[in-house]
């Protein structure tokens, strides 16, 4: 029997139209009750994704190939495969931090100010005489008072004090803690390269008044007085023909390779460029869907023209946005990004949660493709019960501070909360050997002349051990084998490793292989000191 072709959404040959109408509306329900299904599944599928937690066997992001510049001090990880030339007999396991007991750790109760609403802390850096913590975020009210670059200090990174500074004036008066107003999102850098001490720090904004609104630069002295945020024409989405430019999160870092600052920022999809649109999206053809774009800058005032780094495809859901990049960080040659997801039509409204993305030339970036902070699914009330973005990481001892943005409710409902989790230092994903054993080889590694020779490991092992040789080649180095190698049987985040050869690396023009054996223990990342 012949296959009828027919084509959709018409009534074919021997169907009335009055039988169409009603077979078209039934069809309408059931796309309605099939969409409603598959969000949840969706959602079921996240729940899941919640669940697992550290997840071990997952390989490494792989890219292949390719050059390694000469090591610094580190740390080094093994979030990509970049280091690695071969493992046997050893899992890996991507971790997320624990989240703080008693967040939020900000709140509009707390502002100085009628602004109800918060991020989490956009930056957060020591204090100025190197004590204690300063943070920049962003309070807003849909008041019609607007959003703005807040400022708070702590002695710890997490009971925060809101200063009255007075420098700025909202709503008739200047009693707030606000350093640059009408704002929407932004990063602060502190710039120790420049000679000019007046933009001693940098911020990349997105101003919303006056207009023009768009992607804007500042400058301070002293990260309270701020100039008048400038905006930037390269990176403005031209007479809103969307895909040109900077949206409202953005986010900056200064690359030493290249010696530029980089930009990474939500930009909109161009029209047509999607078919499925998203809750808050409009019909096609036009369905625009939040990706990233980045910029570089030499002078910090003269931008390139947006270029799209990272969208959604044909592996995602159907629906899944990418948020901007809110923090990045870097890791010996290893910038790790922080990528806040979306899926903007799971219910109730709106969901999301962070994955990790690396890169080793700042250019081209990788997904984990896996929650790295998730948020609180099973704890109605929760802050973060809709949502949790990273939007800082900061060192602090042996830990690391993640600081995130939470939604109670949804992406664009009820409330929103500045909340901090916390991990070990550089503990994103560790090398695991079990009972018996196993290995993990790097690829011929040169080191920089400035490079410390005493080999650091960031390891668990106290409840076994963790061993490890220096080979030339296929050669080991005398007095550098595991045989050589004084086994390592605690736990810290920077253990020196000694060999009957000494405590210092050789020297040597020759690259060098190292291999670790890991043994009911965990190796997390290594260093040179």
């Amino acid at each position: 029997m012949a296959r009828s072709i027919l084509q959709p959404g018409l009534p074919h040959r021997g169907m009335c139209v009055r039988e169409w109408g009603r077979r078209r509306a039934q069809g309408r329900i059931m796309g309605r009750c099939v969409r409603v299904l598959l969000a949840a599944a969706l959602v079921c599928c996240l729940h899941r994704a919640a669940a697992l937690g550290a997840e071990a066997g997952e390989m490494p992001v792989r890219l292949g190939a390719g050059e390694i510049e000469p090591l610094d001090g580190g740390p080094h990880l093994f979030l990509d495969d970049g280091l690695i030339g071969e493992s046997h007999g050893v899992t890996f396991t991507a971790h997320s931090p624990t989240k703080y007991a008693e967040n939020p750790i900000l709140s509009g109760e707390k502002s100085p100010t009628a602004l109800e609403k918060v991020t989490g802390p956009i930056t957060v850096l020591p204090g100025a005489d190197g004590s204690g913590f300063r943070m920049w975020y962003v309070p807003h009210s849909h008041k019609s008072l607007g959003f703005h670059l807040g400022y708070g200090t702590s002695a710890d990174g997490i009971h925060w004090d809101l200063p009255d500074l007075g420098l700025v004036e909202l709503a008739g008066n200047r009693h707030n803690n606000v350093v640059l107003p009408q704002v929407i999102g932004g990063d602060v850098l502190l710039d120790p390269r420049t000679s000019n001490a007046a933009e001693r720090y940098k911020a990349v904004v997105y101003r919303e008044l006056p207009r023009p609104d768009g992607f804007a630069v500042s400058f301070s002295p002293d990260g309270l007085h701020w100039t008048p945020a400038e905006t930037i024409a390269e990176l403005s989405d031209r007479g809103n023909d969307r895909g040109t430019g900077a949206s409202d999160v953005v986010n900056v870092f200064y690359d030493p390779v290249s010696g530029e600052y980089v930009a990474l920022f939500k930009m909109w999809s161009r029209k047509g460029e999607y078919t499925v649109p998203v809750k808050r999206g409009v019909a096609p053809p036009v369905c625009g869907r939040r990706i990233v774009g980045t910029s570089r800058s030499r002078d910090f005032r003269h931008w390139s023209s947006a270029k799209v780094v990272l969208r959604a495809d044909e592996h995602d859901p159907p629906t899944l946005e990418f948020y901007g990049v809110a923090a990045i960080i870097r890791r010996g040659g290893l910038w790790i990004g922080f990528l806040p997801c979306l899926i903007d039509d799971a219910p109730p409204d709106g969901i999301g949660w962070t994955e990790l993305i690396v890169s080793r030339d700042a250019k081209t970036w990788h997904r984990t493709r896996r929650p790295f902070l998730q948020r609180s699914v099973d704890k109605d009330g929760a802050p973060d019960h809709a949502g949790a973005w990273v939007t800082d990481v900061m060192t602090v001892g042996d830990k690391q501070y993640v600081y995130y943005s939470a939604y109670d409710q949804g992406h664009k409902s009820g409330h929103r909360f500045g909340c901090v989790a916390m991990m070990r230092k550089d503990g994103f994903l560790s090398v695991d050997g079990g009972a018996d054993g196993g290995s993990l080889k790097t690829r011929p590694l040169t080191l920089g002349p400035k490079t410390g020779r005493t080999l650091v490991l960031n390891a668990d092992a106290k409840d076994g051990e963790v061993r490890v040789q220096l080979s030339l080649g296929k050669t080991p180095m005398r007095g550098y084998t595991f045989d050589d190698c004084r086994p390592i049987r605690s736990d810290g985040t920077a253990i020196a490793v000694q060999w009957a050869g000494g405590k210092q690396i050789p020297e040597t023009k020759q690259p060098l292989v190292i291999e670790f054996q890991v043994r009911k223990a965990s190796l997390f990342s290594f260093g040179f000191e």
